[in-house]
């Protein structure tokens, strides 16, 4: 997610997921700063959380600065089958 949306959208998407559906958020530390400033407690990712395809409700949130960071995450942690940004 980029960094210059993320104060806004963040909050936003935490509460719908909060009331509408079961999944877990994972996120980065810059997303901890939002999250908490909201009352949310998001678990943090490991290195291997952003290698694995849960087959679940849980979401891994990493804070980039752009779409290029977010395309050079993707590359890196993406297995090519079921990845967005």
């Amino acid at each position: 997610m980029d960094r210059k949306i993320a104060p806004s959208f963040l909050p936003v998407i935490s509460a719908q997921l909060g009331e509408n559906c079961p999944a877990r958020v994972d996120a980065d530390p810059k997303r901890f700063e939002i999250a908490s400033a909201i009352g949310h407690r998001p678990s943090a990712p490991t290195e291997q959380d952003y290698f694995t395809e849960y087959n679940d409700y849980i979401l891994n949130v990493r804070v980039v600065d752009g779409v290029t960071a977010a395309i050079e995450h993707i590359n890196h942690y993406g297995s090519a089958h079921s990845t967005a940004s």
